[in-house]
């Protein structure tokens, strides 16, 4: 089924000719190189590598040309371009509501996890809207991390993904998330986070 989502609701950025992977089958395989364990794209294609041709088969890999029942996998190049292209927030919905499909309870709990990912650049300042105030006063909103992307999950605790936002370079989590939980229903749901 979550290949099933990527193929129906995901935009391919890619252009046409390099289309050499399905780009369900693509990040199939690497949701699955994840839950295996592994932390980058190296390790990624090595997973993929080692994938069978049944179980190659079965992620819809393309076909290797004059062999028969054979498929060939991504390479870590096709992965890295394929991480660097993706829409992220258009991943995450995807993600969000396939979770949702799997997992259908009510959600009751939700807790609030950040996560500091290496080796990617910090997302973005941005401005903060004038509209809504934040009761975290302004000296307190200092960055915490100046050189990695920092990303807040909303997860249950079945670790159901329910919602994730970049913490903006010019600010930190807390600031973060008082800005994004107007934008979420919250109603009959209980939050918590770290002690921060």
């Amino acid at each position: 089924s979550l290949w099933e989502r990527f193929r129906d609701h995901l935009t391919d950025p890619r252009k046409p000719k390099v289309k050499r992977h399905q780009l369900a089958s693509l990040l199939t395989l690497m949701a699955l190189a994840v839950c295996a364990g592994c932390k980058g794209p190296h390790a990624m294609a090595e997973f993929a590598a080692s994938l069978n041709h049944g179980q190659r088969r079965q992620l819809r890999c393309r076909p290797r040309p004059n062999t028969r029942r054979q498929c060939d996998v991504a390479s870590e190049r096709t992965i890295r371009r394929m991480l660097a292209v993706i829409n992220v927030e258009e991943l995450k919905e995807v993600l969000v509501a396939w979770m949702a499909q799997e997992d259908p309870q009510p959600v009751q709990v939700i807790h609030l996890d950040g996560k500091g990912v290496k080796n990617a650049d910090p997302a973005p300042a941005v401005e903060k809207p004038a509209a809504v105030e934040i009761e975290i006063p302004a000296d307190l909103q200092k960055p915490k991390a100046d050189k990695a992307l920092t990303l807040v999950n909303f997860v249950t605790h079945g670790q159901r993904l329910i919602d994730q936002i970049a913490v903006p370079a010019n600010t930190n989590e807390e600031a973060a998330v008082a800005l994004h939980l107007p934008k979420m229903d919250l109603r009959a749901r209980c939050v918590t986070a770290d002690a921060a």
